[in-house]
C-alpha cells in the first residue's frame, strides 16, 4: 500500500482556480482510495464539492495507466489524435500565474521564475501557453521571441521553447505534443522560420519526443544542474542559419 499526494488546480464558476490537495492510498485495487481532500489555500478539509474532486482524482489515476501510442510521423504539425476530447490549448491569462506555479510544483520543478515569465509576457518578449483539460490547467510552456544567445532566439527568425511542463497525472496523453504544435503554429504566424528547445541530458524520453518531431541537436549548454542539449527544427521555408 502506498500513499501519493497530488494537487489539482480546478477552475470553475463557483470557485475560480481552487486548488485541492488529494491524498491517494493505492494498493492492488483498480482505483485508489481517497483518504483526504483538503483545500490547498488554507488546509481545511474539503466537504462541499468533495464528491466531484474524488471522482476526478480516480479518473486522473486511471489516465496515468494508459500510455499513448508513439508518434511515428516525425515532424508533424497537426495536433495528436490521442488527446482527451476536452483538452484545449490557449495563451495564458495574467490571473493564471498561480495556476502555472501549482502545475510546476506538482511536476517537481521550481516556480521561482514564473513571475519573471509573466512580466516578459506583458512586455511582449515572451508568450505563455497552457493546456486545459476539463477545467484543470494541466500543462504549460513559454515561447521566447528573443534571447541573449541568438542561437536560441534572435527576435526575427528563430524562437525558443522553454518551461514545458505537464502535470504528472496527465502525462503520456499527447498534451506535450499539443503544446509544442501550438507553439510552432504561433511562431509561424509571426513569420518565425525555426524553433529551438532545450532538454536536460538525462531526459531521454523528452528528447525522443522532440526528435520524432524533427528537432535535431545544435549545441550543448551548461547549467548549474548539468548539461543541456539544444535542439532545433525548421518550421518555415527557411531554417536555422549557420
Amino acid at each position: 500500500m502506498q500513499q501519493n499526494v497530488m494537487s489539482l488546480w480546478k477552475s470553475d464558476q463557483s470557485r475560480p482556480h481552487q486548488v485541492y490537495t488529494v491524498s491517494l492510498t493505492t494498493s492492488n485495487r483498480k482505483t485508489p482510495e481517497i483518504t483526504r481532500i483538503r483545500r490547498a489555500d488554507d488546509g481545511r478539509a474539503c466537504v462541499r464539492g468533495a464528491r466531484n474532486v474524488t471522482l476526478r482524482a480516480k479518473e486522473i489515476h486511471a489516465m496515468t495507466q494508459v500510455r499513448s501510442p508513439r508518434d511515428q510521423q516525425g515532424g508533424t504539425t497537426s495536433l495528436p489524435d490521442d488527446l482527451p476530447a476536452d483538452v484545449r490549448f490557449r495563451p495564458a491569462l495574467l490571473e493564471e500565474e498561480h495556476a502555472i506555479v501549482a502545475v510546476r510544483r506538482a511536476s517537481g520543478w521550481t516556480a521561482d521564475t514564473v513571475g519573471q515569465q509573466f512580466r516578459a509576457m506583458v512586455e511582449g518578449r515572451r508568450e505563455i501557453w497552457i493546456a486545459e483539460c476539463d477545467g484543470y490547467l494541466v500543462g504549460t510552456l513559454t515561447i521566447e521571441w528573443a534571447a541573449e544567445d541568438r542561437h536560441l532566439a534572435d527576435g526575427t527568425d528563430i524562437a525558443h521553447i522553454s518551461n514545458l511542463v505537464v502535470h504528472p497525472y496527465y502525462r503520456h496523453r499527447g498534451i506535450a505534443r499539443g503544446l509544442l504544435t501550438s507553439a510552432e503554429r504561433t511562431a509561424r504566424t509571426r513569420s518565425f522560420r525555426a524553433m529551438t528547445i532545450g532538454v536536460d541530458e538525462g531526459n531521454i524520453y523528452a528528447r525522443e519526443i522532440y526528435e520524432r518531431r524533427g528537432y535535431r541537436w545544435i549545441k550543448d549548454l551548461f547549467a548549474p544542474w548539468g548539461r543541456i542539449h539544444i535542439l532545433g527544427r525548421h518550421i518555415g521555408t527557411v531554417g536555422l542559419r549557420s
